[in-house]
């Protein structure tokens, strides 16, 4: 098969969201099989898609969250055209056209060539339903509203502006859980069109990874957007140092927000027990978590969770907020606070750090759990729906 898989949301060179993450390990294992796959990115993917055929949409980079609405807008109706204009001059009216999210660069351009060439199939990813701009990513799980905030209320809109051409023209949507696979059903999806993917692991990598020197007493990946609740492990960790006053926690990840996020860590006194080490990825990453002692993905909000897949896989304990979705994904493994609740985030990390037995036994719960996640199982599980 002809795989044109767009991914064409990224904004820099660094960072991954899940759907990233998926877009890149599939694309690999398509080609494996020996299917042609073309990726339409921007200048920021290249380096990550390097060895695969690339057309390339945008050569700007956005360095301001203000922009992203506009360049998003901008992105997918000069892609539209110039997807469908290479398709066209190629002579290629058969293949299979991936949306690597619902966002609108991505989501846009694969319904213009649809509705231009029928004979295309258009798959696409749906890994996290958009929540009620009224409840945000925090009141969607622990109940409440709140006054919308205009980037939730626009996210929110295109996603479901998306949904409804989607459920008419697209072939197959890639959901993260069951609890989302039941969302569309009950919007009109038919069963055939969705299929559960859930999340994987780089296994290579962290085979290859080895413990490094300096060790640290938890981790955390992730972006520092309000729905990875990145402050309330802030606030938690002043918790844990008051009672472990070494304890060091490591940070993977970058964000437009770095700024504001060091500058907080900072006001609260707590630079020396929170170390930030950047985008890390691959075994760079893997070691970082191979020297730690457990991972705190402190989400308010997920479909699946890919950092806490990473961090099982590698042996450690996960500290959490108890999501809906983890009681599908995660049965074991994780440590589960109420949502919202700090100090309860801030006793599990602790109950971790001073107990031996305890830690060692969530462990082997979680390289257990670990072991359903897998890139290859998904993509045969995409081929065979789609042959």
């Amino acid at each position: 098969m002809k795989f044109y898989i767009l991914n064409n949301g990224l904004l820099n060179a660094q960072g991954m969201s899940g759907s990233d993450q998926r877009a890149l390990s599939w694309a690999r294992i398509f080609v494996s099989y020996g299917h042609l796959v073309t990726m339409i990115i921007p200048e920021s993917g290249r380096k990550r898609y390097e060895g695969l055929e690339c057309w390339i949409t945008s050569k700007s980079l956005v360095k301001s969250v203000v922009l992203i609405a506009g360049v998003y807008l901008w992105r997918a109706f000069k892609t539209s055209g110039m997807l469908f204009r290479k398709l066209k001059e190629k002579g290629i009216r058969e293949g299979v056209i991936y949306s690597s999210s619902d966002l609108l660069p991505d989501s846009i351009p694969a319904l213009y060539s649809k509705l231009r060439l029928p004979s295309l199939k258009w798959i696409s990813g749906l890994h996290l339903i958009a929540p009620n701009p009224f409840k945000g990513f925090r009141k969607i799980s622990s109940g409440g509203v709140i006054f919308p905030e205009i980037k939730n209320v626009y996210y929110y809109l295109s996603q479901r502006l998306v949904l409804f051409f989607m459920r008419r023209y697209v072939s197959l949507v890639m959901v993260s859980n069951s609890l989302d696979r039941v969302f569309l059903l009950k919007r009109g999806f038919s069963p055939e069109q969705v299929l559960v993917t859930y999340g994987a692991v780089d296994w290579p990598a962290i085979n290859s990874a080895l413990k490094q020197k300096e060790e640290f007493s938890a981790c955390y990946i992730g972006r520092f957007h309000q729905q990875k609740g990145f402050f309330d492990l802030v606030e938690a960790w002043k918790i844990v140092r008051a009672n472990l006053p070494d304890a060091l926690l490591a940070i993977i990840g970058t964000d437009t927000n770095m700024d504001a996020v060091k500058k907080r860590v900072r006001e609260e006194g707590l630079s020396s027990n929170i170390k930030f080490l950047g985008f890390l990825s691959g075994i760079s990453k893997f070691q970082v978590l191979k020297s730690s002692k457990l991972l705190v993905f402190p989400s308010t909000y997920e479909s699946f969770g890919m950092a806490a897949a990473e961090g099982m896989a590698c042996g450690l304990p996960v500290v959490a907020y108890a999501l809906p979705v983890y009681t599908e994904i995660y049965p074991a493994g994780m440590l589960k606070a109420e949502i919202g609740d700090i100090n309860g985030l801030a006793k599990l990390i602790l109950d971790l750090l001073s107990d031996n037995s305890l830690r060692e036994r969530i462990s082997l719960q979680a390289q257990e759990v670990s072991q359903a996640f897998n890139w290859e199982k998904t993509a045969r599980q995409i081929l065979e729906r789609l042959n």
